[in-house]
């Protein structure tokens, strides 16, 4: 079984995919990334590189939080 790559799909030559991924339309994979088996990666999906964009502030879970920083802290210390 092998994988299905849509047409408008970037992988990268330097990506390991396993066997049986669909990697969906407008997707980006790129880096040293590796996928395993059976894998279904939607569209628009962008893998291996920085978030492009990042704001300032944002709610998490009812709580402003400021950065990704903050937010997962205030994830992990309510648990």
């Amino acid at each position: 079984m092998g994988n299905s790559i849509h047409p408008t799909a970037i992988v990268e030559p330097s990506v390991v995919l396993g066997d049986g991924n669909h990697i969906g339309a407008y997707t980006v994979i790129e880096g040293e990334v590796r996928i395993g088996d059976g894998n279904w990666i939607g569209p628009h999906v962008t893998i291996g590189t920085p978030a492009q964009y990042v704001t300032e502030k944002f709610e998490f879970n009812g709580q402003r939080a400021s950065g990704v920083t903050s937010a997962t802290a205030a994830c992990c210390a309510s648990t």
